[in-house]
């Protein structure tokens, strides 16, 4: 990732590792997306907690809907907001 000039990294706070952003690769096998804004095009680097609150923000989320009783399930079997 060295040869983007125009790079951004979120990084998770007080997390358990320290991520790299130097362009090396990171243990949390970070996303990255091309953004082009107004300035040119920018790449914003992702790295994902290695402590799991991704998993319980997501599922905090879920309770709550299920709590004010509006989540459902699809045919497929994903969860989703009552229209």
């Amino acid at each position: 990732m060295s040869d983007r000039t125009n790079t951004q990294h979120v990084v998770p706070v007080n997390d358990v590792i320290a991520h790299d952003t130097s362009g090396e690769p990171c243990v949390c096998g970070p996303t990255t997306e091309l953004v082009s804004g107004p300035d040119g095009d920018a790449y914003i680097v992702t790295h994902h907690s290695l402590d799991g609150r991704e998993g319980a923000e997501y599922w905090r989320g879920v309770s709550e809907r299920i709590i004010r009783g509006n989540l459902s399930a699809g045919s497929d079997g994903e969860d989703r907001p009552d229209e």
